[in-house]
């Protein structure tokens, strides 16, 4: 079989994953309202989407993207690790939820190349900005709450709406 590119029936399941990962990618970049383009001490710096209609005041919710980069992904949890000096504190930050993600325990499932994360495309930073400033492109922002405190927001973070 020679249709859309399959070679045999065997290609069938592979090809609809992609299909669906490719249209919840497209999805997932219309609802994204603009992405961080820089931070300076407590101001962080947006690019803002065009059409977006953002205004001052505007509370927003920031995210990442990962696209299954696990490297990506560890490094960022190393970040935290270096943060949180006592692993025991960053475990027990999470032990009254029932959260993986942000946790010791991925980061010990991603550093023994458990295969079942690869998948996840973009995590919520917890972080919600409010916008102070807004111009025709950019806007500028301050963070209005941070559940997890060792979470940095990153150039490329993704803002969405609350």
């Amino acid at each position: 079989m020679k249709t859309l590119g399959m070679s045999n029936y065997n290609d069938i399941p592979n090809n609809i994953s992609k299909y669906i990962t490719h249209i919840q990618l497209q999805e997932k970049k219309k609802s994204t309202l603009g992405e961080v383009i820089a931070i300076n001490e407590n101001k962080i710096f947006v690019k803002v989407r065009e059409n977006s209609r953002l205004r001052k005041g505007a509370n927003l919710l920031l995210r990442r993207r990962y696209d299954g980069n696990v490297q990506k992904r560890l490094r960022d949890l190393d970040e935290i690790k270096t943060i949180v000096k006592d692993q025991s504190e960053w475990s027990k930050a999470f032990s009254t939820t029932n959260r993986y993600y942000w946790t010791i325990t991925e980061y010990n499932d991603l550093e023994r190349n458990d295969p079942h994360w690869g998948s996840f495309q973009t995590l919520p930073l917890r972080i919600e900005i409010k916008l102070t400033e807004v111009f025709d492109s950019t806007a500028t922002a301050h963070v209005a709450k941070k559940q997890y405190p060792w979470v940095n927001i990153k150039p490329g973070d993704e803002l969405y709406l609350k």
